[in-house]
């Protein structure tokens, strides 16, 4: 992503030893319309891609990257729960106030 430009990043950190799973992982946004997922990417260690909480092959965060505001916006603005029921990641967020940035 270009400095100049907008862009939403979701990182979730995952438990040492998570191995990759064999589904896309997603990040679920429940809204009063209904449910949007937000497909996030293994971020596995490797040699071309050292980490310091895992070892070769394992994942050590989950991650998403998308151009612009929006998706972010919406999330703070409509988004009632978001969940994340994933290998080593297991979160759930009810919306109390507005979520914040």
């Amino acid at each position: 992503m270009r400095p100049d430009r907008d862009e939403t990043r979701i990182e979730v950190e995952v438990d040492a030893g998570t191995k990759p799973g064999a589904g896309q992982v997603v990040l679920v946004v429940e809204e009063k319309g209904g449910r949007k997922e937000v497909p996030l990417k293994d971020d596995i260690c490797s040699e071309a891609d050292p980490c310091t909480n895992g070892v070769e092959g394992e994942v050590y965060r989950y991650e998403a990257s998308v151009p612009g505001k929006e998706l972010a916006l919406n999330i703070a603005d409509k988004g009632r729960t978001l969940s994340l029921d994933a290998p080593g990641a297991k979160v759930s967020v009810a919306k109390k106030r507005p979520f914040t940035m």
